[in-house]
């Protein structure tokens, strides 16, 4: 996008001018917003900036390109995501890199056509790229080392477009791409990843934030500035919020994420349920995550084999015991944590995650 800086303010402008101006700081929306019916009253992209301004998501930021399908990285039932740049004259933080990762709603505006936020079609995109924006400005993950970070918003074509989400770039692609390369040979590493994954669902279930479509496509890889741990993984696009459920009818939410080959036994795609408890949906992204490093470990990010049985676990732990290269106390730790996320019955499988990938290994103390 190579408009103007002039243009980009301008356009800020026009959505703060007169009655608009940002709330104060101790009435910016949280997570529980999702669940109030003040949040289905949001109409306009207008009003979503202000939501921005009200979180202090840096922006407008200008963008050195156009979002061109050459530049696409990725896409999602609901966001396209391309490779861009930040423009220099916008930054107001010194960041490491101005290289980011652009994610678009997918909402086609016609000539003059005023976007509304409350229709269905659109519905379910608002919500994602707002909880979006509510799990990264929270102040338990936005600054932890595997959370992707939000850099801040932009904005394209008119001014009834959705802003867009300026997300830091992932240096190594994600999980599904990075293992087919020559680093993912390394335990040290595999092993620094699935700390990493661990920690971060950890992290969001803590903050009352169910994924619900944990998979290798949705974890990013960064680069670090350490010998010992030169890679990070970092988790990106939540599903749901607690609060959301809470408003429901005994706390129960619906299903609407199920990638083929990365779900728990409870969400199989032949029949699903229509709806499941907050607490037995963590456990669904915990079976999810145990899904992820049994391929890390395995099948070098895809798949493993279907099981709509309790044979997941058995097969896990006899295809973790065939691996030539893998270092003894390594396949212990992984087993012994496999065998509790790998559990047929959510009701065995633990809460938290992490402590069941740490040993007493040199992986673990540099981590």
């Amino acid at each position: 996008m190579t408009e103007s800086i002039g243009i980009l303010d301008d356009w800020a402008q026009t959505v703060t001018e007169g009655n608009q101006q940002p709330p104060a700081e101790s009435s910016a929306p949280n997570l529980g917003t999702l669940a109030q019916p003040g949040f289905q009253l949001l109409r306009t992209a207008n009003e979503f900036v202000q939501i921005l301004k009200s979180l202090s998501v840096e922006g407008p930021l200008g963008l050195t390109s156009n979002l061109l399908e050459e530049y696409v990285i990725g896409k999602g039932g609901q966001f396209t995501v391309y490779r861009s740049s930040i423009s220099g004259q916008n930054l107001t933080v010194p960041w490491k890199t101005t290289a980011a990762a652009i994610k678009r709603c997918k909402i086609v505006l016609g000539p003059n056509q005023v976007i509304d936020l409350t229709g269905d079609d659109v519905k379910r995109q608002v919500h994602n790229m707002f909880l979006e924006v509510l799990v990264l400005r929270d102040p338990l993950l936005r600054s932890h080392r595997n959370i992707v970070q939000l850099l801040g918003w932009a904005h394209e074509g008119g001014f009834n477009a959705l802003p867009l989400l300026v997300m830091e770039l992932a240096t190594e692609g994600d999980l599904t791409k990075f293992m087919s390369g020559p680093m993912a040979e390394n335990w040290d590493v595999r092993h620094h990843l699935c700390l990493d994954m661990a920690a971060g669902l950890d992290a969001i279930h803590r903050c009352g934030i169910i994924h619900a479509d944990f998979k290798p496509e949705n974890v990013l890889i960064f680069q670090n500035d350490s010998e010992d741990v030169p890679l990070i993984a970092k988790l990106s696009d939540f599903g749901f919020s607690e609060p959301e459920a809470k408003t429901r009818s005994g706390s129960m939410i619906h299903i609407t994420a199920l990638s083929k080959g990365w779900q728990a036994p409870e969400m199989s795609l032949t029949i699903p349920p229509t709806s499941i408890t907050t607490d037995d949906y963590k456990k669904s992204d915990n079976y999810s995550l145990g899904l992820v490093i049994w391929s890390v470990c395995c099948f070098r990010g895809r798949p493993p084999p279907e099981n709509s049985n309790s044979g997941a676990l058995a097969l896990a732990l006899r295809t973790l015991g065939s691996l030539p290269t893998i270092p003894g106390s390594l396949r212990e730790t992984i087993g012994s944590g496999l065998g509790q996320l790998l559990c047929y019955d959510a009701a065995q499988r633990p809460e938290y995650t992490l402590e069941f990938f740490r040993d007493n290994g040199d992986a673990t103390a540099k981590w």
